[in-house]
């Protein structure tokens, strides 16, 4: 018969996984303000296509409000 032994030193997962916990408001506040100014952008020049000579109130009409990160207390919520 033939006996296997396996030993995984889990310190270093843990330590990147405590790492990816502290940059993932932030991260992710920044992916979801990109994908919104992309939007916008798309939405304005959609809005350009449709109106023949769209006002500029028109065409602003299109507002974002940027993301921020969590605060930090609220990271016990999500783990």
């Amino acid at each position: 018969m033939m006996d296997v032994n396996v030993k995984l030193d889990v310190s270093k997962f843990d330590w990147v996984s405590a790492e990816i916990r502290k940059k993932l408001p932030y991260t992710s506040s920044v992916a979801l303000n990109n994908a919104t100014f992309r939007i916008r952008g798309e939405e304005h020049a959609a809005i350009g296509c449709i109106f023949t000579t769209p006002a500029k109130l028109t065409l602003n009409s299109v507002l974002v409000k940027n993301s921020v990160s969590a605060p930090r207390y609220c990271e016990d919520l999500y783990w």
